[in-house]
């Protein structure tokens, strides 16, 4: 069944639009204005809480990169679908590690996590952004439908935990006493 999803996105969804759009998709650097405006608006509305949850935002990323990529992958050792598949349409460079979990889907659902988290309006951006980056890794051909799937659920964990931790996620308790206990500096 993963193979067969694989390819149905693989070349069913396969068009000259999308050959140019999805690698755009999981290219982390066409990310950073976006994210930074985003940040922006945030330190913007409240610098102390903006600033302590960007630095969240830092840890929950690098946590699930180094579960997915330092751990997981090493774990499973799964080859990749454009390593073992016939007739694969690759439209990125093939990487000997490991496919399961896929760091790109943990990545980019640790931030949709932590966006809606932090403000629940923002669940219509990350969410959604989240979803492309997935479905674009398994069009360039480098991941299977249950890689991403693993990647987003570690993603997502890693960033609900980090948010329990810190205090943010927890509803009707007040904030500013967690970002003061980091930024004592009125």
């Amino acid at each position: 069944m993963d193979t067969a999803l694989f390819y149905a996105v693989n070349h069913g969804l396969e068009n000259p639009f999308f050959n140019i759009f999805m690698p755009l998709l999981s290219r982390y650097p066409n990310w950073i204005p976006i994210f930074l405006g985003i940040f922006g608006y945030f330190i913007y509305r409240d610098k102390k809480r903006g600033i302590f949850f960007f630095l969240l935002v830092v840890v929950a990323v690098t946590a699930s990169d180094f579960i997915c990529s330092g751990v997981l992958k090493k774990i499973f050792a799964t080859p990749r679908p454009c390593l073992s598949l016939p007739d694969v349409h690759l439209l990125a460079g093939c990487s000997n590690s490991g496919s399961f979990p896929s760091s790109h889907a943990a990545n980019s659902a640790a931030i949709a996590t932590m966006l809606g988290l932090y403000d629940r309006r923002f669940w219509w951006f990350g969410i959604p952004a989240a979803l492309l980056v997935c479905i674009s890794r398994l069009y360039l051909g480098v991941h299977y439908p249950s890689d991403v799937a693993g990647g987003a659920l570690v993603g997502a964990a890693v960033a609900y935990g980090v948010m329990r931790l810190s205090g943010m996620a927890e509803k009707n308790r007040p904030l500013r006493n967690n970002v003061a206990a980091v930024f004592p500096i009125q």
